[in-house]
């Protein structure tokens, strides 16, 4: 059961939903493809997913890579263009969106 009840109850951890009620930046580098698997970065406090740059460029060949950028470490603009909460989110929330905008992708 999702703690932060940002993902919609009775939502299948495993289905997918049409658009995350908090959108995420998501950028994707990489082949796209059904059988190609896909990995996602995530970076923790106070970086951006500009930390994983190495990393993404590593494993673009072989995979197709997505960066995230969790919700106010992209600058106030990204944060207001994407409608985040002014006040935050707590570790439950911030995971259910991480998860919804997974599934969602």
């Amino acid at each position: 059961e999702s703690l932060g009840r940002v993902i919609p109850r009775g939502a299948s951890p495993l289905q997918s939903m049409a658009k995350p009620s908090v959108p995420l930046s998501i950028t994707s580098t990489g082949p796209t493809s059904t059988v190609r698997p896909v990995l996602f970065f995530v970076h923790g406090w106070p970086d951006d997913a500009s930390v994983w740059r190495a990393q993404v460029e590593y494993f673009k060949t072989k995979y197709h890579c997505k960066c995230v950028t969790m919700p106010h470490f992209g600058g106030r603009e990204m944060s207001f263009r994407l409608g985040h909460r002014e006040e935050g989110y707590n570790f439950y929330e911030l995971a259910d969106i991480l998860a919804e905008n997974i599934r969602s992708e």
